[in-house]
């Protein structure tokens, strides 16, 4: 419903100057003081919903023929479930401010460029989601925090077209899988490993942290990923994964061991 809110308004904005100046339109005023409900009901302050449909029709709306869309507009602008719309439906719309993707078109190209960028700065791409992008955990990202990395790396492209090229269901979030799916593969195919042979992320270490440092070298895990036959490239997620919590860069290059934090992700992750 948000898409094709937002599509309205920007095509009622760009014909009318506003959403609610469509109410005053002759066209408009006409299907009011028409007879409405098989000649039963008239209104200056309501348009039944069947009339907004043909009102939509006759204005030209680009969406109008598609079931679908047009239920979705005015179902969204009668807010009591009344079966009508007035002029104050219309003001409402005008003082929303829909997400910037919302009306973009997907841009591969930006997203070429700004996945270029973020290369250059991280190395890999699991490495750019932990450290710049899904910095809470939350195993997505939401339009907020993607505009907040790509100001970060001082990005001044299609940020909205490259989103929308990521967000494949349009869903208003960007999973790992969809940013990256060969990192989606690699997280996915560890976790099952840590989960068949451990139960979880917590009981790994406890085995392998045997000095209780909250702390596993890299030789270790390896060693354990080598002994229970994970078949993933363990340097290459110990790469991607370690420091990715450290709290300052000097932190990240003195270490050769992931903490528990590190990984702690991965139990209530889900690819």
């Amino acid at each position: 419903a948000g898409e094709v809110l937002a599509s309205f308004q920007q095509w009622a904005r760009g014909r009318f100057g506003s959403c609610a100046a469509l109410w005053e339109l002759p066209e408009a005023v006409g299907a009011r003081h028409e007879p409405q409900r098989l000649g039963s009901w008239r209104s200056s302050k309501k348009l039944l919903l069947e009339g907004a449909r043909g009102l939509l029709g006759a204005l030209g709306w680009p969406c109008s023929g598609d079931g679908r869309a047009e239920a979705l507009l005015l179902t969204s602008l009668d807010l009591c479930r009344c079966g009508f719309i007035s002029r104050s439906d219309l003001e409402w719309l005008d003082t929303w401010r829909p997400p910037q993707w919302l009306c973009a078109e997907p841009d591969p190209a930006a997203w070429a460029e700004l996945r270029a960028r973020m290369l250059e700065g991280y190395g890999h791409p699991l490495r750019a989601w932990r450290c710049l992008l899904d910095t809470d955990d939350s195993n997505y990202i939401s339009w907020a925090e993607f505009k907040q990395a790509c100001e970060q790396f001082k990005y001044e492209g299609n940020m909205a077209g490259a989103w929308r090229f990521i967000d494949a269901d349009h869903n208003g979030t960007i999973s790992l899988q969809e940013f990256d799916p060969p990192s989606a593969e690699v997280l996915g195919s560890f976790k099952q490993w840590i989960d068949r042979h451990f139960g979880s992320v917590d009981r790994l270490f406890r085995m392998l942290d045997t000095t209780g440092s909250g702390a596993v070298s890299h030789s270790e895990l390896k060693c354990a990923c080598r002994r229970l036959r994970w078949e993933g490239s363990a340097r290459l997620l110990l790469e991607c994964l370690e420091g990715s919590r450290a709290h300052s860069p000097g932190e990240q290059a003195c270490r050769r061991s992931i903490s528990l934090g590190e990984l702690s992700f991965l139990d209530s992750w889900r690819q």
